[in-house]
């Protein structure tokens, strides 16, 4: 038997894209887990571990077994997108993370209706803004539209 020596590999495990809990954990230790893999510190790894909960709305099911979770509480879907109109057109919750590392940066809900989302609209165009301000990229000439 030989073996081979595998060095710089980075791991990294993303719990809420399916459904590999570990059933002996708890919805906590499971988000925990891929932070456990990266040596992050305790202390750093609670904070993260607490954000995130909170952010997919499992805060309060942090000690939970899996087999105690409906299914969609075992898989929150995260839509990823870097397109901000798109966010606002799709999104009753627009989370805005900084670049590396990621953080938290700005959280806006999204109040409108979905039947309401025309994109050319005062509110629609308020909510877009307001990322934009996240991002302090706001431009300050009026937005116009030539159809």
């Amino acid at each position: 038997m030989s073996y081979i020596e595998v060095k710089n590999v980075t791991i990294k495990y993303d719990i809420f894209q399916n459904y590999g809990l570990l059933p002996w954990r708890t919805v906590e230790s499971n988000v925990a887990l891929g932070l456990e893999v990266l040596d992050v510190p305790e202390n750093e790894r609670e904070s993260r571990i607490a954000a995130a909960l909170e952010t997919v709305g499992l805060g309060k099911f942090r000690n939970h077994r899996p087999n105690q979770l409906s299914g969609g509480m075992k898989q929150p879907i995260i839509f990823v997108t870097h397109d901000i109109e798109e966010a606002v057109y799709l999104s009753d919750r627009i989370v805005v993370l900084t670049p590396n590392p990621g953080r938290l940066k700005g959280v806006i809900n999204i109040s409108m209706p979905q039947a309401d989302r025309e994109r050319t609209s005062a509110d629609f165009i308020k909510a877009r803004a307001q990322v934009f301000d996240i991002f302090n990229k706001n431009n300050v000439h009026a937005i116009e539209y030539f159809i």
